[in-house]
């Protein structure tokens, strides 16, 4: 986020033209990237994926600075909750 791995223009494009989920009224999705707004932990970006039988979820709540990344072998839990709880927790430190 600091311009030191992608550039600010690349970053501004995976920001740019974000929709907004249907699953969900606060979360939008750029190209690559997801902006959730509201959640028990506040606004973070990043994005969730997996396969059959792995779950992973990279976040980053701007706000803290903090960096959150879960990798589950599991593909029936939801890796969300893991990343609100630990953020909760680093946000406490």
């Amino acid at each position: 986020m600091s311009g030191r791995l992608l550039s600010q223009g690349s970053l501004q494009i995976m920001f740019s033209d974000m929709n907004l989920m249907t699953v969900t009224q606060s979360t939008y999705y750029g190209k690559g990237m997801v902006a959730a707004l509201e959640t028990p932990v506040g606004n973070i970006i990043g994005h969730t994926g997996g396969i059959k039988g792995f779950g992973a979820s990279l976040f980053y709540h701007p706000k803290r600075n903090i960096f959150v990344c879960v990798m589950m072998n599991d593909d029936i839990k939801a890796v969300d909750q893991a990343v609100f709880k630990f953020l909760e927790v680093m946000m406490e430190l």
